[in-house]
């Protein structure tokens, strides 16, 4: 078909048509409006001279993965079920998700939030723009929220997640960590105090945090954040009403609920309110209170699981002891990968005490035969103070023999390795570990594995210490009702990628946390925005970045293809 171009004059105004031309005389022709000639004119020049598109990229996949656990949670509703909201906006559990999302991805403040939060594809999602979750409507719409609230959305959410995921509450994991603060002494918070920092920062207040987990994927069932100047066990004891609480409300068709616990929550005192609880335990105690089981020959010890690879020349001896008041059965392990790491360890601080050693003696002697006669002389104090430290490692002093006496009243040292000592500490002590329970009906072998499992919690701390993803640190908060609100954020994405981890595991994905991330994080959606010109509408185009084999797997898999524009 040909078109030609004809021209109609109505009034003073020329405007102009194409015209197609008729191949026949029963085919009708058609005719097409243009405009005017200015019209055509202003087209052409924006044709040739189009205005730039917008172009911006958001991060897709790892926002619609975690996105994705939320949704089968049905956590919106959940949350806002617990804590109602009366005016308009973005209600507190859309305020907390989007909190979580946050610091599983990119852990800015809440002031840095709304530009994260522009950069995703969370506008989308849920339909608000990024003014909605300054920092000034986090405050208003999450200051007043309670202890009391969050115990209760952590029991709605475990019974939710272990109803939708299949989780096994059958064993828990239960242990404590603490986190840097940068909040002014002076500051009334009561979470914040001075403590035994696990970073070694003795000049910052640290605010505790004690988790219970589950043993399948360590998700985390129950969590609270006390004051970081209060010892572990002392926790524990104020917390385990409340553990044992919950596990009554989730844990119902388990009647036979496993806690296993670290040494640091050995008290008697707690062991004798156990009793009331729906838990049995499997903890630890330290090997070097029971000589009389370490002397015990390996001959006397069983094999323990020979089929399993995790438990390759692993040893156990078992026996059932009072401990902390009561009867309980003890495993004492043998591990030779655990033997050959301390051995390892021990010989690299037996070579640093004595190249120290020498040190100190070459600085001795010469005092003695006059070749240093200025400074401040070496006393027996000050010998007695630097032998201590040197011997402050882990054995070191039962390793060395030493000797400290005067002469010219000057002091002179005098030191031996015991290597009888040394041969003791191989046969008796290194590769040994000591785990108790009230679970008499189990296997040694299921005891061990069970008590070993607790990495999985440690692994999670370990998440929570991470700067780059779901991370704690660094809190921008310095009131208690916000601690606590910024910890719930934190606790709930960690929950969501325990979840997603799962899930992907259990179909054949064997990503590590920060490998998930990694690979989710390349899945990036381009939205480019054209602005009208002429008689063209304003239009928005998005376009998936290009995928790898393992993301195309991820994208697949997540179906997150619904989530696309």
């Amino acid at each position: 078909m040909a078109w030609r171009i004809v021209t109609k004059q109505v009034k003073q105004n020329t405007y102009l048509y194409a015209k197609s031309t008729r191949r026949s005389q029963d085919e009708p022709g058609e005719e097409k409006y243009l405009g005017t000639a200015d019209d055509i004119v202003a087209m052409v020049d924006a044709f040739n001279n189009p205005p730039a598109p917008a172009v911006v990229d958001k991060e897709f996949g790892a926002v619609a993965a975690l996105w994705s656990i939320a949704q089968r949670l049905n956590l919106v509703a959940l949350l806002d079920e617990v804590f109602p909201k009366r005016n308009h906006g973005p209600s507190i559990g859309t305020y907390l998700i989007v909190g979580a999302i946050s610091r599983c991805l990119e852990p800015v403040s809440k002031k840095g939030t709304p530009e994260w939060y522009d950069k995703t594809i969370l506008p989308r999602l849920l339909g608000y723009d990024a003014k909605s979750f300054s920092s000034q409507r986090f405050w208003d719409n999450c200051h007043e929220l309670t202890e009391e609230q969050f115990f209760t959305a952590q029991k709605r959410l475990a019974r939710q997640m272990a109803e939708e995921f299949d989780l096994y509450l059958g064993s828990m994991l239960y242990d404590t960590t603490n986190y840097d603060t940068y909040i002014a002494t002076g500051n009334p918070a009561q979470l914040a105090e001075r403590g035994y920092a696990k970073s070694k920062r003795t000049d910052l207040k640290v605010v505790g945090l004690a988790a219970m987990v589950t043993q399948d994927g360590h998700v985390p069932i129950f969590h609270q954040v006390y004051p970081g100047n209060r010892h572990d066990s002392v926790q524990f004891n104020q917390i385990l009403p409340l553990l044992s609480e919950a596990a009554q409300e989730i844990c119902h068709h388990y009647p036979d609920v496993t806690l296993v616990l670290d040494k640091g929550n050995n008290a008697k005192d707690t062991w004798e309110i156990w009793q009331d609880t729906p838990f049995h335990f499997v903890g630890s105690l330290p090997v070097s209170d029971y000589p009389d089981l370490l002397a015990i020959p390996k001959s006397s010890y069983e094999e323990l699981a020979p089929e399993d690879p995790d438990f390759e020349g692993c040893l156990a001896y078992r026996t059932t002891q009072k401990v902390l008041g009561a009867e309980y059965d003890l495993v004492l392990t043998f591990n030779p990968e655990l033997y050959a790491g301390q051995m390892q360890g021990i010989t690299a601080n037996i070579a640093k005490c004595q190249k120290q050693f020498d040190d100190l003696c070459a600085g001795l002697s010469r005092w003695q035969r006059g070749e240093v006669t200025r400074g401040r002389k070496p006393t027996v104090a000050g010998v007695k103070s630097r032998v201590a430290k040197i011997i402050s490692r882990q054995y070191m002093k039962t390793l060395w023999r030493i000797k400290i006496t005067t002469a010219n009243s000057l002091p002179q040292l005098e030191v031996e390795f015991d290597q009888e000592a040394f041969q003791s500490l191989q046969t008796t002590s290194l590769g040994k570990s000591l785990v108790f329970t009230d679970r008499f009906d189990w296997s040694s072998d299921r005891i061990v594995q069970c008590y070993r499992s607790q990495w999985q919690i440690e692994e999670m701390f370990k998440w929570s210490k991470d700067r780059e993803r779901n991370s704690w640190q660094p809190v921008y908060h310095w009131t208690d009702p916000m601690i606590r609100m910024h910890t719930f954020c934190c606790m709930l994405g960690l929950t969501l990628t325990s979840l997603l981890l799962r899930e992907l595991r259990r179909n054949d994905f064997s990503l590590s946390q920060r490998s998930l991330f990694n690979h989710l994080e390349g899945i990036r959606e381009t939205e480019i925005t054209y602005p009208q010109f002429g008689r063209f509408p304003a239009r928005i185009q998005t376009l998936l970045h290009e995928l790898t084999g393992m993301q195309q797997g991820l994208y697949h898999e997540l179906n997150l293809a619904k989530y696309r524009s």
